[in-house]
């Protein structure tokens, strides 16, 4: 019975581990379109204003949601290698 759970315990890892890499780099892509975004409106409208027609939150938004499912899955990630810690030490 250990074995099945030491053996979901490490799918679940590398499940999660892929899913990491996998928004790590759609976060990279986020971050530079709210740099192109942020370069743009001070092309536009000087380098310290934002026009509110340049300025799309979508980006940003999407970054920080990005940013907590990241968290979200490094706390995960921690739980289960310290459950895997605790079964390989029985």
């Amino acid at each position: 019975m250990q074995d099945v759970d030491t053996d979901s315990i490490v799918a679940r890892i590398e499940e999660l581990e892929w899913e990491r890499g996998r928004i790590r780099s759609m976060r990279r892509s986020a971050v530079g379109s709210c740099t192109w975004i942020i370069e743009r409106s001070k092309s536009i409208s000087g380098y310290h204003e934002t026009s509110a027609r340049a300025f799309d939150p979508e980006p940003f938004d999407k970054e920080k949601d990005l940013r907590n499912r990241l968290s979200r899955i490094e706390a995960e990630l921690t739980d289960l290698r310290s459950k895997l810690r605790a079964t390989a030490s029985v």
